[in-house]
C-alpha cells in the first residue's frame, strides 16, 4: 500500500543561554511552532549541553565557554515539536562529563531520539532512529570542527567526530598575505563515518547526516574539507546533509541529486540582558550585555583580537573603519530545511525562510514579505559566490531547491 506524504524539517543551532523563566523561553518558539509540529519528524541541534551542574573545562582556550543551557529547556524543545536532537557541537564538553550525562538522560526522559554525543565513542556514534506510519528515519551526527577535547574516546564522554587538517600554501609572491588554505578530512575518520552511514542505510528509508562544521561568522566561506565530508556522506548513502556551527546561513549545494545545507544558521540564539529580558545574541543588543561597560577603544580592541584569531583583519564598519560587532542584518536570516517524503523516498527539498525579532524569537516569512525576497536573494548570492550552480524557485511561501 502506498504510504501517505510525510515531511521532515531540520533547523540550525538551538542555543538557549539565558536564565529567563520557562514561559518566556517557551514563547520564543511560538511563531515557528506550527512548522515544527506540523512535520512528521523534526530534527534539532543542541549547541549547548543541557544541565544544571558541571564545571567549565576550557577545552578550547580561545573561545569563551558559554554556560550549559538550563535542564528544563529540553522539555521546552520537546513541546515545541522536536523528535530528534543532534548533540555534536563544539560546546558539548564545555561543562564536562556531568553535563553530557544530564543531556543524554534528559533527551531520553523527554522521548527525544539523540545522536552525536555519548558517554563514550560507541554511544556517540549510535544513530537516532524514529518510525512514523511505516517510514523509518535515521540520523547520524558528527563534529567536524573541534575542539579535539570535545571528542569522545573509548573512555571519555564527548562527540562523534571527523577530524580535518588544513594547510596554508604560499602559491603567490605574497608571504604573510592572502595565501590559499587547503583543508581535508583525515582518511580513516572519513572511512569510519562512511561505514556507519552504510550500516544505517540498510535499516532506514530516509537517512540524514548532521555535520557541525564551518567557518564561523564569515559570510559565504566554505572550506574544502566541508564539501569533501558532505560528498563522502552522500556517497555512503545519505539522502540529505544538515550543517550548522557558523551561526549564519551558507550556500546550498546539490551533489548527485542530494541537497547539502552547508549551514542552516540558528533557530534559537537566546541570551538575557542584565534586567532579565531575552535578546537575540547576534544582534546589536549584544553590546549592552557583553560590552556595556567597555570604552569604544576597548570594544574595538576586543573585536580586533577576535579578528586576529579568525585570520583577519576583517573590516566591518563603514568607510573602512573597525567595528566591535559584525554586520547585523545577515545574522537575522535563517531557515528550516524541509523534505517531502512519499512512499519512503525524498521527492522534494525546500526551505522555509525565517527571520529573528530583536528579542530573539524566530518567525516564518511569507513570500509577500519584503524580507522574504531579501533572504531568497541572499541565499542565491552566497550559493553562487562559492561556485555552486544550485537553482531556486518559490513554491508557495517556501523555496524549492531544484535538484534535477
Amino acid at each position: 500500500m502506498e504510504k501517505k506524504q510525510q515531511t521532515l524539517v531540520a533547523c540550525g543551532d538551538i542555543l538557549i543561554e539565558c536564565e529567563c523563566d520557562e514561559p518566556t523561553v517557551s514563547s520564543m518558539f511560538d511563531e515557528v511552532r506550527d512548522e515544527i509540529q506540523g512535520a512528521t519528524v523534526a530534527v534539532g541541534h543542541g549547541e549547548l549541553p543541557f544541565s544544571d551542574r558541571g564545571y567549565t573545562t576550557y577545552v578550547d582556550l580561545f573561545v569563551c565557554a558559554p554556560k550549559a543551557s538550563p535542564a528544563r529547556n529540553v522539555k521546552i524543545i520537546k513541546e515545541a515539536g522536536f523528535d530528534v536532537m543532534t548533540l555534536c557541537s563544539n560546546h558539548t564538553f564545555d561543562q564536562g562529563p556531568d553535563a553530557i550525562e544530564d543531556t543524554l538522560r534528559l533527551c531520553d526522559e523527554n522521548d527525544l531520539a539523540r545522536t552525536g554525543a555519548g558517554m563514550n565513542l560507541d554511544e556517540a556514534s549510535e544513530p537516532a532512529i524514529v518510525e512514523r506510519d511505516g517510514v523509518t528515519y535515521g540520523v547520524l551526527g558528527y563534529n567536524c570542527t573541534g575542539p579535539m577535547g570535545s571528542w569522545a574516546t573509548e573512555r571519555k564522554p564527548g562527540c562523534n567526530y571527523v577530524h580535518s587538517i588544513d594547510v596554508m600554501v604560499h602559491e603567490l609572491p605574497t608571504i604573510g598575505g592572502g595565501s590559499p588554505v587547503y583543508s581535508f578530512p583525515v582518511p580513516e575518520h572519513l572511512e569510519r563515518m562512511q561505514a556507519q552511514i552504510a550500516e544505517l542505510r540498510e535499516k532506514v528509508d530516509v537517512l540524514a547526516v548532521s555535520l557541525h562544521k564551518g567557518i564561523g561568522f564569515i559570510p559565504g566561506a566554505i572550506g574544502q574539507h566541508e564539501k569533501a565530508i558532505a560528498h563522502a556522506a552522500i556517497d555512503a548513502g545519505a539522502d540529505v546533509i544538515f550543517a550548522h556551527h557558523g551561526h549564519m546561513l551558507k550556500g546550498i549545494e546539490v551533489y548527485k541529486g542530494k541537497v547539502i545545507f552547508h549551514d542552516l544558521g540558528n533557530l534559537q540564539a537566546l541570551a538575557d540582558l542584565p534586567d532579565g529580558r531575552p535578546f537575540f545574541r547576534y544582534g546589536p543588543l549584544k553590546a549592552q550585555r557583553v560590552r556595556g561597560n567597555l570604552t569604544e577603544e576597548q570594544k574595538i580592541a576586543r573585536q580586533r583580537e577576535f579578528d586576529r584569531r579568525q585570520g583577519a583583519p576583517y573590516i566591518w564598519g563603514p568607510n573602512g573603519t573597525s567595528c566591535e560587532v559584525p554586520p547585523m542584518d545577515q545574522m537575522y536570516h535563517s531557515m528550516l530545511a524541509k523534505l517531502y517524503i512519499e512512499d519512503g523516498k525524498v521527492v522534494k527539498v525546500n526551505y522555509v525562510p525565517l527571520r529573528f525579532h530583536d528579542e530573539g524569537a524566530p518567525y516564518v516569512l511569507k513570500r509577500s514579505d519584503p524580507e522574504a525576497q531579501q533572504l531568497f536573494e541572499y541565499v542565491k548570492n552566497i550559493t553562487e559566490g562559492v561556485f555552486f550552480d544550485t537553482k531556486f524557485e518559490w513554491d508557495g511561501d517556501e523555496v524549492h531547491v531544484i535538484t534535477e
